[in-house]
């Protein structure tokens, strides 16, 4: 059985508003690139946007690319 625990507070949010990808300020064919170290970007949809990832090679290194769809 799993012992339910009472007055724990959740902890605060850290970072900025939107996280640490900026969904919110692109457009439609905007992209960033990040060092394809752990994992890609998660947000498939965000509030009526659509992104794309794609993994590859730029200067030598893997990236993901994330682009901005509709």
């Amino acid at each position: 059985m799993i012992k339910i625990d009472k007055g724990i507070p959740a902890p605060k949010v850290t970072g900025t508003k939107h996280g640490k990808f900026p969904w919110h300020e692109m457009e439609i064919g905007d992209s960033f690139a990040i060092p394809a170290i752990g994992r890609a970007p998660q947000h498939d949809k965000v509030r009526g946007m659509k992104f794309t990832c794609r993994k590859q090679v730029e200067n030598g290194a893997e990236v993901y690319r994330v682009w901005r769809i509709k």
